[in-house]
């Protein structure tokens, strides 16, 4: 073993026995470093995996209890428990009961005769205003119990609905009722999204990161430097299209940043409903077409001089 041969044939001065007893010294401890390095102290592992697995538990039975509240059980056959299923839309009714349900087995099967419920012994276990609720349980004696998902109409459970009762939603921003329209392409206003953030990938941002790369506008003949700011607002191509449609929907167009742009749309007091679908999707639309005839000019040596038509035609 490599280890022990390094650790046998180092030098060490001093007579045969002394020399012996450190060779077995250093033997062992570098057997311990490499046991370390290489497998790790075994206990921490399976301490630290238990840890994960009680966590993981945890977390399945938060969840569960989360939701459990919103299975509502249809009463069949009645195996349903009378006490812990929640099949009155009241929850568990021993959550209604002073002290102990008692039996504390019995089933709603047990107090429905011929489908029928046996009002004397429900009058036995709950308070009178219960056992008016239970009056409205309908029995289906043909099939067995089955689960409703309260959160749907059709009673079918979803992941959809799930999810948007347990997560902790916050209210939406304005930006982001503007951004995200059901009208509008995904892609156009994913691009948008990058855009306000300031991530989409201009040479300026390359140059950043540290890849030196020429940064020559392609959306325009003057070549200048690209930016977001330039390539969306300033270029040749994008101060053609913002002119056309700035003095077609009365809005005066000056050079700005993105978000200027951007917000001076979406701010503006629409005349009717279309009007306002139009200020709300019009930025997107111009953007990624402006960002579509840079990728074509760069990459594919295309020139799109006809951006107001494709625009006009999204519209």
């Amino acid at each position: 073993m490599e280890v022990v041969e390094q650790a046998w044939d180092e030098e060490i001065n001093g007579s045969p026995m002394w020399r012996f007893h450190l060779k077995l010294k250093n033997t062992a401890k570098r057997l311990s470093e490499w046991s370390r390095n290489s497998i790790g102290n075994i206990f921490d592992k399976v301490n630290a995996e238990l840890i994960r697995a009680v966590k993981k538990e945890e977390n399945y039975w938060k969840q569960k209890a989360g939701i459990r509240c919103f299975i509502l059980w249809r009463i069949g056959d009645g195996d349903s428990s009378f006490w812990w299923d929640n099949w009155t839309s009241l929850g568990p009714l021993s959550k209604l009961t002073d002290g102990r349900p008692t039996p504390m087995n019995i089933k709603v099967k047990d107090i429905i005769s011929n489908g029928r419920w046996r009002w004397d012994l429900l009058s036995l276990l709950l308070p009178a205003s219960v056992v008016n609720k239970i009056q409205r349980v309908e029995v289906a004696q043909s099939r067995k119990d089955w689960a409703y998902w309260t959160l749907e109409n059709s009673g079918s459970f979803s992941t959809k609905s799930t999810w948007q009762q347990l997560r902790t939603s916050r209210s939406e921003t304005f930006i982001e009722k503007s951004l995200w329209h059901k009208r509008m392409p995904f892609n156009f206003s994913f691009l948008m999204m990058r855009l306000l953030k300031n991530k989409v990938s201009t040479n300026e941002r390359i140059q950043r990161v540290g890849i030196m790369i020429p940064s020559r506008c392609s959306c325009c003949t003057r070549h200048q430097h690209e930016t977001s700011s330039h390539l969306f607002g300033d270029s040749d191509i994008a101060r053609q299209v913002w002119n056309y449609f700035s003095g077609t929907y009365g809005i005066r167009h000056t050079t700005r940043s993105v978000r200027s742009l951007t917000m001076q749309r979406w701010l503006t007091i629409p005349k009717n409903e279309v009007h306002m679908i139009l200020l709300q999707c019009l930025p997107s639309v111009i953007f990624w077409k402006i960002w579509k005839n840079g990728c074509a000019t760069r990459f594919e040596n295309l020139y799109m001089s006809r951006s107001i038509s494709s625009v006009r035609c999204v519209t």
